[in-house]
């Protein structure tokens, strides 16, 4: 059972005074009901997004010695052809064009998370997601919020900092990197970091 109490809210039967703090209370509760529903609704663009294809290119790269990255558009069809880079890092500046709305996937050969310009590019090309795939079966994703990027992509390296400041005084993060639980350590800092940025992290 959950130890927490259980608060419940009942709308005032009577009138309330005009411009009183409950009445605008409940004048932005009612707001977001609607907006909840609208949410529910219609979902976010990721939400209905078909992965067929994007899982079948993951399959496929997921085991490489060096990274290989593709774009697919926002019905999940593939923007051009697999770009290749080396085995630490892969060079997608040239392909801007491709990356509004766009869901880009790539493989990370060393196995480890997102790296700084993975979040500096999701940002600056304005993507719907990015995701990193690793051999050990790891899927990491950051999703644009569904009120767009808070930042832009150069703003993306302070927000690093102020996060890494954050989590030095953190106790349950570094019990998490003591421990060698670098996957949950990872997680703490990327839910972090999207929170600033406006996006939404995953690890799968």
């Amino acid at each position: 059972m959950d130890g927490s109490p259980h608060v419940s809210f009942s709308k005032p039967t009577k009138p309330l005074p005009q411009n009183s703090r409950q009445q605008n209370f409940w004048k932005e509760t009612e707001a977001g009901k609607g907006d909840l529903a609208r949410k529910l609704d219609g979902g976010t663009a990721y939400d209905k997004y078909d992965y067929k294809k994007v899982e079948e290119v993951e399959n496929r790269i997921r085991h490489e010695s060096k990274e290989h990255g593709q774009f697919f558009d926002k019905d999940g069809n593939l923007i051009g052809d697999t770009v290749i880079g080396n085995e630490k890092a892969i060079d997608i500046s040239a392909y801007k064009d491709r990356g509004k709305d766009a869901v880009f996937t790539h493989n990370h050969p060393t196995n480890g998370p997102f790296s700084l310009d993975d979040m500096m590019v999701v940002v600056d090309f304005d993507m719907l997601e990015i995701r990193a795939i690793t051999p050990n079966g790891k899927t990491f994703s950051m999703t644009r919020g569904t009120d767009g990027w808070k930042v832009d992509g150069q703003s993306v390296p302070m927000v690093y900092r102020l996060v890494q400041e954050e989590l030095r005084a953190n106790v349950n993060f570094n019990k998490l990197y003591k421990e060698g639980r670098m996957d949950e350590a990872w997680d703490m800092f990327y839910t972090k970091v999207a929170e600033r940025i406006g996006g939404e992290y995953k690890r799968k």
